[in-house]
């Protein structure tokens, strides 16, 4: 049995690229879906317990305003920051830092950042496939506990 949802823009997978894009989609006022295939948002730095930021010197602030809002979460919960006890690692060689965080709390901080923008979220699921009209990708064909399902979107990422 298929089911349907429409969506403004529809995610596919929730991974930092994943999320900052869903975050801002719904900032600016469009319906968004995120889909991710794990139980939890984040990718590798989640569930690949890659616990790390890299920036160039001078600190991680100023890439854009999701990821501002990710750092500060993060800071917030003492899961990042030399203040917090996560130490920071120069590379004089290359004029790079590399800050540590505790992984644990990604997933936590990109879940709050996507419920308060109105994102909806679907964990464990599967893109298996899409509908096209021509180039166009007209719907994402997903499976989940709730089995096949169509999203439909104007927009797919």
């Amino acid at each position: 049995m298929m089911k349907e949802s429409d969506y403004a823009v529809v995610v596919c997978g929730g991974g930092m690229a994943g999320c900052g894009a869903a975050v801002q989609a719904a900032r600016c006022g469009a319906e968004v879906l995120l889909i991710e295939r794990l139980e939890m948002l984040g990718g590798l730095g989640s569930a690949g317990w890659v616990g790390n930021f890299c920036a160039t010197e001078g600190g991680l602030e100023g890439q854009g305003q999701v990821f501002d809002d990710i750092v500060q979460g993060l800071r917030d919960r003492g899961a990042l920051g030399e203040e917090n006890g996560w130490p920071i690692r120069r590379n004089d060689r290359y004029q790079r830092e590399n800050w540590t965080f505790d992984y644990r709390y990604l997933p936590l901080v990109l879940q709050d950042l996507a419920l308060s923008a109105d994102v909806d979220i679907l964990y464990g699921t599967d893109v298996i496939g899409c509908d096209c009209a021509g180039p166009m990708i007209e719907n994402a064909v997903v499976h989940n506990r709730s089995l096949t399902q169509r999203v439909a979107g104007d927009v797919f990422i």
